[in-house]
């Protein structure tokens, strides 16, 4: 799902061509449209018609793409706007933009606490560490590191138990 504002901020087109190509993709019933007091969304019609329009890119062309989606998503929530981390965090990783998926993925794993969503939780944790293990091995990381281990700690305890094999490790 992606919004005519997000896509307009991160295309070289002008807002009137990129309206009429999508019109055009919707007519084809390649995308949907939705409509709602926040704006215009549109949908890829079924997955596979999405990952075909994806896997048509160049990965040079897909990692410029998910950096000017996390670009202007850090924007938004710059301005105060409501920003999904994980959705960011996923955008970093896929532009190769490592350190800040892992900010974001500690940020999402908080708030799934946050709400009691340990499992979520848990996988924001798991993911966050094994991007770090792809880094340097430096202070910070370690900072890291330690801080996702104790938030997956917090989100495995409520679902596995304190003597559970994975919260001792």
């Amino acid at each position: 799902v992606f919004s005519f504002e997000l896509l307009a901020s991160i295309s070289q087109c002008e807002s009137g061509i990129l309206r009429r190509n999508l019109d055009e993709l919707v007519r084809a019933e390649l995308l949907q449209r939705r409509g709602g007091a926040s704006g215009v969304t549109y949908v890829f019609k079924h997955a596979l018609i999405q990952d075909v329009a994806y896997l048509s890119l160049l990965k040079k062309r897909r990692q410029e793409i998910h950096e000017g989606i996390a670009r202007a998503l850090e924007e938004r929530l710059q301005k105060g706007q409501e920003t999904e981390p994980e959705i960011l965090a996923y955008h970093c990783e896929k532009a190769g933009l490592i350190p800040q998926a892992v900010i974001y993925l500690q940020q999402a794993a908080a708030r799934a606490l946050q709400r009691s969503a340990y499992n979520e939780a848990a996988n924001h944790c798991n993911k966050g560490i094994a991007l770090l293990e792809t880094l340097p091995a430096v202070q910070q990381r370690w900072e890291q590191e330690l801080a996702l281990r104790n938030n997956l700690n917090l989100a495995l305890i409520p679902t596995r138990g304190h003597t559970s094999q994975e919260v001792k490790d």
